[in-house]
């Protein structure tokens, strides 16, 4: 930030140091271009990191934070540039953290540890397959112990969020069949969000709040949505049993997981949805048969089977006896009820 107490009194206190300051500003940064003659390239280093501890927040004249990101020392003018660059990929580092000061050494080794990080952290991820809330807890815990200790890179941590946030909402999607966009708005926004967090505070409190969120809306809707999600199932089922009614449109339907719609309707009721559905048919064929004339294949037709030969089989196995001799022998039952 362009500052001319702050400047004037870093100036100053390098100057003291016998090092000659080139200023220049770009944006709301202050380049630094120091140059001094020492026999020892590392004191320039170390007199750099006492400017930094002499100018953090708090200690400057206004009270300014001025992060500092130290690039290689070079000896040659035509390798300043390559120094800038190395100095401000350290200072963003030292921004994102609230960090006095990142030298370029430093910089090196955690970009170096990050990409080991990041690669166990996907493995580790990725060895998840069913949602746990141990899992889910343990996963956030490591990676804001290590942004909390400043050993990784923030790419890498905002990559590590952004795996953690797509892993839980894919797994809770397949195992609850609940959609956490509810919860959480739309994956892409969240994912952005991430991506321009300015400063670790900042990404850790997202999914610190998302944690949160998640873990309260599962614990309130988990068991309500199940009871809910059968209910609704059945109601439609009983309505459009005659129909042929498929799976994934049902799922469709319900905006849920084809396969959680099917688990949760069997362990909620202790039939298949397939199970459910020929209850249904052969209830009404019986109704069918025993007070009207239709005969056996519009029966079958208005019941949605396509096959009145298959439709004859499943009637038989549920029954016990052939569509038409559940129709004689009701008919006969029924005459003689009269009789009496």
């Amino acid at each position: 930030m362009k500052n001319n107490n702050v400047t004037d009194a870093l100036l100053s206190f390098l100057a003291d140091r016998g090092i000659v300051v080139e200023l220049l500003y770009e944006q709301q940064k202050i380049i630094l271009l120091c140059m001094a003659s020492l026999e020892d390239c590392a004191v320039l280093t170390d007199i750099l990191v006492a400017a930094a501890g002499a100018f953090s927040s708090g200690s400057s004249p206004d009270g300014i934070s001025l992060p500092l990101g130290i690039g290689e020392v070079v000896t040659e003018i035509m390798q300043a540039h390559l120094s800038f660059l190395l100095a401000d990929q350290a200072c963003q580092i030292a921004v994102f953290f609230g960090m006095p000061v990142m030298e370029v050494n430093r910089w090196t080794k955690i970009c170096h540890v990050s990409g080991r990080w990041l690669s166990d952290w996907s493995e580790q991820v990725d060895s998840c397959v069913r949602y746990a809330h141990e899992d889910f807890e343990e996963l956030l815990g490591r990676l804001v112990e290590w942004g909390t200790g400043r050993l990784i890179a923030p790419a890498a941590l905002k990559k590590a969020g952004i795996q953690w946030a797509n892993w839980f909402h894919d797994l809770i999607e397949e195992d609850y069949g609940i959609k956490l966009e509810k919860v959480s708005g739309d994956r892409t926004r969240l994912t952005d969000r991430m991506l321009e967090a300015p400063d670790w505070m900042s990404l850790q409190k997202q999914c610190q709040d998302l944690a949160l969120s998640v873990q309260f809306y599962l614990n309130v809707t988990k068991t309500s949505l199940k009871e809910k999600v059968v209910d609704e199932i059945k109601a439609y089922l009983d309505s459009h049993y005659h129909e042929n009614i498929q799976l994934d449109q049902l799922a469709e339907r319900f905006d849920l997981n084809s396969s959680y719609v099917g688990s949760v309707y069997s362990k909620s009721t202790g039939q298949t949805i397939l199970e459910y559905i020929t209850w249904l048919r052969i209830r009404q064929a019986k109704k069918m048969l025993r007070e009207s004339s239709f005969k056996i294949s519009k029966i079958s037709s208005n019941l949605g089977y396509d096959n009145q030969r298959y439709f004859c089989q499943v009637f038989k196995k549920h029954v016990g006896v052939s569509p038409g001799q559940y129709r004689d022998e009701h008919m006969v039952k029924s005459e003689e009820n009269q009789l009496l």
